[in-house]
């Protein structure tokens, strides 16, 4: 599996962050490097499937930076595939209450795409659309994070949906 250049990469960071930002710098995301290899131990146990969970992190004080925590498995109910998953949603209600006492929050989404670029598809962009007009989830400014692995290579990268700009996307690698 490919994943294993992943698995090289990361064990090569030397930094517990990876931090991204749009060109104009109004909007900074940082990863941490322990959160992507919990990911990429979930993506190699996940064989050949489509696979993900929801993001945990937090929001500096003027909303500019979030940082990921935390990439939490499937829950139970997902449904895994070849060419798709669909998140599932028992447990995450506790889950998410028990991150918000660390001033830790949902923040978004992330996948494994088999075979496949990290690319966001329209189906994944419309979701992170729904995601920020949610008033279930009270999150103004989703993140998606995709992890693809396509035959000589993997790929990394990050999409946020602004409120007023839209999806910007970031390759991290």
């Amino acid at each position: 599996m490919n994943l294993e250049k992943m698995g090289n990469f990361l064990e090569s960071k030397n930094c517990d962050l990876i931090e991204l930002c749009t060109p104009d710098k109004a909007i900074w995301l940082r990863i941490k490097v322990s959160a992507l290899k919990s990911a990429y131990r979930i993506c190699t146990d996940s064989g050949h499937l489509e696979v993900g969970g929801s993001l945990i992190g937090s929001y500096s004080q003027n909303k500019a930076t979030c940082t990921i925590h935390k990439f939490l498995p499937p829950t139970p109910d997902s449904k895994k595939g070849k060419y798709n998953f669909e998140l599932g949603i028992v447990g995450l209600r506790e889950i998410f209450e028990k991150f918000w006492k660390k001033k830790q929050f949902y923040v978004g989404d992330w996948h494994f795409h088999p075979r496949s670029a990290a690319t966001p598809s329209l189906q994944d962009l419309s979701q992170l659309k729904i995601i920020s007009e949610s008033s279930n989830l009270k999150c103004a400014s989703p993140v998606m994070i995709i992890i693809g692995e396509e035959t000589n290579s993997f790929t990394i990268s990050a999409t946020v949906h602004l409120k007023d700009n839209g999806p910007q996307t970031f390759e991290l690698y």
